[in-house]
């Protein structure tokens, strides 16, 4: 699953983010709080460390961006993540609403500086066992 999103193949992650949550959280884990799926989702991402530096909460263009994973190698993809929480009726909105927040408020400027030239903006919304993602590159 992590292979697939470093490679860029994010419809592949998806599939895959979607069973292994459904299958590995409890829907009493999650909560009103944005700061579980934070967690959750930086202890995951962390796995690859050896091919990225990856910061959490981090100042970059007009705000503050989720987690950010930016490659040690420039040609490869660079990550930004954007989490939201919902219900079950509004994540989808929601997961539109953070990935534009990527975009407004250019969470990509800091990469780009550094000479990131591809980056994946991800905004994902979670509402107990259910997640939306939405993607751009």
């Amino acid at each position: 699953m992590l292979e697939d999103l470093y490679k860029g193949d994010i419809d592949k992650f998806q599939y895959k983010f979607k069973e292994l949550y459904l299958s590995a959280i409890s829907y009493h884990d999650g909560g009103d709080s944005e700061k579980y799926y934070h967690h959750f989702m930086l202890g995951l991402l962390l796995t690859l460390g050896d091919k990225y530096i990856i910061t959490s909460n981090r100042e970059s263009g007009y705000g503050r961006y989720d987690i950010a994973l930016e490659p040690k190698d420039k040609k490869n993809f660079g990550l930004i993540f954007e989490f939201k929480i919902g219900d079950k009726n509004s994540i989808h909105e929601k997961a539109k609403e953070a990935l534009a927040q990527i975009n407004e408020k250019k969470y990509d400027i800091s990469m780009k500086n550094n000479g990131v030239s591809k980056v994946i903006k991800i905004g994902m919304a979670f509402s107990g066992k259910d997640v939306a993602i939405e993607s751009e590159i």
